[in-house]
């Protein structure tokens, strides 16, 4: 294999065929990886200059639905095309390996897919290849068409190595006025769109035959059947959409693919809508049943189709305040328990602290603001009744006695703690255990962070052993999966010596323990040969072809043979034996299957982030079969994907809303959302920092509220003491500072005529 084509640092050989090949490699320029394709040229020079030709106008395409060409050139007389490695599998596999995508989804799948044809062609380009083998599809359904203008470059170099006359293109997807020698133009790519749509629906090509000769005699003559003969699910409006792309003259398929896209759009939006309306059945169905996690996936994927639907949004919120009491209610309970007993015990600062903590959780439940309304009063109360040596004699409020060294110590000491037990929570142990060690050198007589700290340290310790022990079911669960059972039990055997008691250590040995004796019963039960029997020849034959077919694993077969053979020979050993063996393979294998099946299907919906439907697929298999290791790791690993990308979810659109709410000048509702979320994600630092702002902007709004009144009061003052050049003095001052303050006009113009009146 090649090491270098150009710059690039040639990987792995993806693939060949007879006039090129396919390289993962690696640009270090930008230090990214890149896909080379390379053509046989051959020193042609003409070949060469449209290779040149068709790559530079290719790479002039930016679309999202078209791969990017990073560069092109050529290496030993050899061109090269340097274009974005894609993960993911093509169109033509899907339809060979019968993915199980809905209609909904294949016509999205479609759309992007025209979407991206038609911008070529508004460029002036034309794919001229366009079949399923060149259309990428993504893990997460995103469409990337491939080697645009590229096709009639390899397509050149064939014609020099087989017999003249050859036509651009695939000969399955080529419109019939190719076949007449026309030339290339987007209404034959918009034909070949057309048999791959129909293709991808149904599952067989429009135009099938038995020869190459077949399929171009029903390509220019015949008519494919209707969608709906192969899918009977298909709309009627999409069939007529194909068939239109599908017309034998090319002045009768649709003028563009943009106006393809637009006949598209209702259907598509239909399809959504009652696939929406599904998940919210399914949803509201959940949330009945006290399901709220796997209601608000479903309506999460509902909104996600139909934003303005009413009813989802009215059932989210519902399901949202329900996620929300279950998480914060243990927590606010704690702190109310500990702000009253603060409170009891006249520890105001500290009940103080306790009780924001709690509003930070549930800013609209009455007991926290009564407590909290209590407590700062009880503070007030007490400051008050201190002696005050001096001050203003209109201050608002007596000042609040200097902090000894000691208090500030305190209360810096308990935020640093507050913050170390939030660390905790979000499973950051090393940097808690950091600060927490610095602490306790600072104060090694205090019991609380000496707790604390063994608290994380204990923490982490369980954190990494249970790190050890999922990598090591995983790498069991392997084994099982390929039925190396006698591997996965010594594993877990040998684990279970480091981590004696660890119960899912010792749950999957029990699992894989009756798993590896049913497998071993399964393998007696096809090893031995039926012993040599007597009896008629008639049941000897019988017998044998009972066995014959066990061999052959044509299980229903033999279990039906036995049975009948049975009505003949009833309570013979020999068949009864038999008929066991038959049933007991069944049964594993139906098992093996119903278990493959939903694990292939809970993927498939992971790969649109179908979490909820996924879930309920592996939780059903689980009530067959709960002993089953794959489905148990399964559902653990959709409950963690789920709950990391609601938790992203939920902060883009709270933060969205935050701003919103900020830039509107609404701070108390903003302070009130961002308590909301950092209630459920404590520390969260875009919240933390949006938080501050709220309420800074709330302390300056106050403040000069409070300054406006002031200002207000004094210039009163001096128009009742008849002094009204002083009153316009103060108001002058301070028009400029609230020039929106009506007061502050009104007593101007009182000021004003008391002046004029002498």
């Amino acid at each position: 294999m090649v090491q270098r084509i150009g710059r690039y640092e040639v990987q792995a050989e993806l693939g060949r065929g007879g006039f090129g090949r396919v390289y993962r490699a690696f640009d270090p320029t930008v230090g990214r990886a890149v896909a080379i394709k390379t053509l046989h040229a051959d020193g042609d020079p003409e070949l060469l200059m449209r290779f040149r030709n068709e790559a530079a106008a290719a790479g002039k395409l930016r679309h999202p639905n078209i791969v990017v060409i990073h560069d092109y050139g050529e290496q030993d007389g050899e061109p090269y095309i340097v274009m974005e490695l894609l993960e993911g599998e093509d169109l033509q596999h899907c339809i060979k390996d019968h993915r199980p995508f809905s209609i909904m989804q294949k016509l999205q799948i479609m759309a992007q897919v025209a979407e991206g044809l038609d911008h070529a062609h508004r460029n002036g380009i034309v794919h001229r290849d366009v079949k399923p083998g060149n259309i990428m599809l993504l893990p997460d359904l995103m469409v990337k068409i491939m080697d645009f203008g590229i096709a009639l470059v390899t397509h050149a170099a064939e014609s020099r190595l087989t017999k003249s006359g050859t036509v651009p293109g695939t000969l399955k997807y080529m419109a019939p006025e190719q076949f007449r020698g026309a030339a290339d133009s987007k209404l034959s790519d918009t034909f070949a769109f057309g048999v791959t749509f129909y293709e991808f629906i149904c599952g067989v090509h429009p135009f099938e035959g038995p020869s190459q000769h077949a399929v171009m005699f029903n390509i220019v003559q015949a008519d494919p059947r209707p969608l709906q003969d192969l899918c009977p699910e298909s709309p009627e409006a999409l069939n007529q959409i194909v068939m239109t792309c599908l017309q034998k003259t090319p002045e009768m398929r649709s003028p563009s693919l943009k106006d393809l896209q637009l006949d598209m759009k209702p259907i598509l939006i239909e399809l959504q809508q009652e696939h929406g309306r599904k998940l919210l059945v399914d949803a509201e169905r959940l949330a009945g049943a006290g399901k709220a996690e796997a209601a608000q996936a479903l309506l999460q994927e509902t909104l996600e189709i139909d934003p303005g639907n009413r009813a989802a949004r009215a059932l989210r919120e519902k399901v949202q305040r329900i996620l929300r009491a279950q998480m914060v209610g243990p927590k606010l309970d704690a702190l109310l328990a500990t702000g009253r007993h603060q409170l009891d015990s006249r520890q105001f600062d500290e009940a103080i602290h306790t009780l924001e903590a709690a509003r930070k959780l549930d800013a609209s439940n009455e007991d926290v603001r009564s407590l909290l309304e209590r407590a700062h009063t009880a503070r007030y109360q007490t400051t008050a009744a201190a002696p005050v040596s001096s001050g203003r004699p209109h201050a608002a409020e007596p000042a609040s006695p200097p902090r000894s060294a000691e208090q500030e110590r305190k209360t810096r000491l308990r935020a640093e703690l507050e913050e170390c037990r939030s660390m905790l929570e979000r499973g950051e142990f090393g940097p808690a255990i950091e600060k927490l060690e610095r602490r306790r050198a600072e104060a090694p007589e205090d019991d609380e962070v000496s707790q604390l700290l063994e608290h994380a340290r204990a923490q982490q310790a369980a954190q990494k052993r249970q790190a050890i022990v999922s990598r090591l079911l995983r790498e069991v669960d392997t084994l099982a999966g390929a039925r190396q059972y006698e591997r996965a039990v010594q594993m877990l055997e040998t684990g279970l010596g480091y981590y004696p008691g660890e119960k899912s250590i010792e749950d999957r040995l029990s699992t894989l323990r009756a798993a590896k004796a049913a497998h071993q019963r399964g393998a007696a039960i096809q090893s031995p040969k039926p012993a040599p029997v007597s009896g008629p020849p008639d049941l000897v034959r019988k017998i044998t072809a009972i066995d014959r077919l066990l061999e052959q694993s044509q299980l229903s077969a033999a279990i039906a043979a036995a049975d009948d053979a049975l009505a003949q020979y009833p309570g013979n050993p020999a068949l009864q034996a038999l008929l066991r063996r038959a049933q007991e393979q069944r049964r594993l294998r139906q098992r093996g299957e119903s278990v493959d099946k939903a694990l292939n299907q809970a993927g498939e919906l992971l790969k649109t982030q179908q979490f909820g439907p996924a879930l309920k697929l592996v939780e059903e298999a689980l009530q067959s079969f709960p002993d089953d290791a794959q489905l148990v790791r399964a559902k653990e690993s959709i409950l963690a994907a789920r709950s990391t990308l609601d938790r992203k979810q939920i902060l883009e659109r709270a933060a969205s809303e935050t701003r919103s709410l900020l830039d509107r000048e609404q701070l108390e509702q903003a302070a009130a959302l961002c308590q909301k979320v950092l209630g459920r994600f404590p520390n969260e630092p875009a919240f933390v920092s949006l938080l501050s702002q709220a309420e800074s902007n709330i302390q300056q709004r106050e403040i000069r509220r409070r300054d406006l009144a002031s200002i207000e009061r004094d210039a009163e003052a001096q128009i009742e003491a008849g002094n009204a050049d002083a009153a316009l003095e103060i108001i002058e001052q301070s028009r400029r500072r609230f020039p929106e303050a009506q007061t502050l006009l009104d007593l101007f113009e009182q000021a004003r005529r008391m002046k004029l009146r002498g």
